[in-house]
């Protein structure tokens, strides 16, 4: 009881701001009414990843062994064994030139540089991959299959993908322009400022007829 009377008069006296979220779960107390499994999402909010901000979705253990192998296809890029370690390299397709977003990435730089494009592919893969997450709470939520915008019908092109990037989701709604992403949430992340690595190739340079 002392130590947080302790606590309490450093929090009171500091000039910082906390932020902080309440979840009411007083309903829980009805179990007839309560549908545990629709609350799968408030009950992560207790987990290391949400608290501690430790969420990767660049994790491959997180993901479906199937879709993992699918993403990494369309990536253009495959799991090698070098010294007994495996290592993701630039797979047959890409070294065939064929449809994938290694090959379309290569296509715009002056020459081949597998350290920058992989640099790039898991920048943009994990943008997209946190905008699904996003998406899919959105849904859930809401319970409304229209708030969803990862489809051709709202981003048919790599220009609209960047200004969701950058002009959307980068920006606090009081200083966006008007756009049909407005009910999108402004995520103070450093994930959805240009980087460094961008001043290479931004994604807005990539052709709209890439086919995979």
């Amino acid at each position: 009881e002392e130590f947080y009377k302790e606590v309490a008069k450093l929090i009171e006296n500091s000039k910082e701001n906390l932020k902080g979220f309440l979840i009411d779960l007083t309903f829980l107390k009805d179990k007839q009414k309560s549908n545990f499994k629709k609350l799968a999402s408030i009950f992560k909010t207790f987990h290391r990843d949400f608290l501690l901000s430790e969420f990767n979705p660049n994790d491959a253990n997180s993901l479906n062994n199937a879709f993992y192998k699918e993403l990494l296809y369309i990536l253009g890029l495959c799991e090698s064994k070098q010294n007994s370690k495996l290592i993701i390299a630039k797979s047959e397709e890409s070294k065939e030139e064929q449809g994938t977003f290694y090959t379309a990435i290569n296509s715009k730089l002056k020459e081949e540089n597998f350290e920058t494009i992989l640099k790039l592919l898991i920048l943009w893969l994990n943008r997209i991959l946190f905008l699904k997450l996003i998406e899919s709470n959105l849904v859930r939520f809401n319970d409304d299959k229209n708030l969803k915008f990862l489809n051709f019908k709202k981003i048919p092109d790599f220009d609209k993908l960047s200004e969701l990037f950058f002009e959307v989701l980068a920006k606090e709604k009081s200083t966006r322009k008007k756009s049909e992403f407005a009910y999108l949430p402004y995520l103070n992340s450093s994930l959805f400022e240009k980087q460094s690595i961008e001043n290479t190739l931004e994604i807005s340079s990539l052709s709209n007829d890439l086919k995979l």
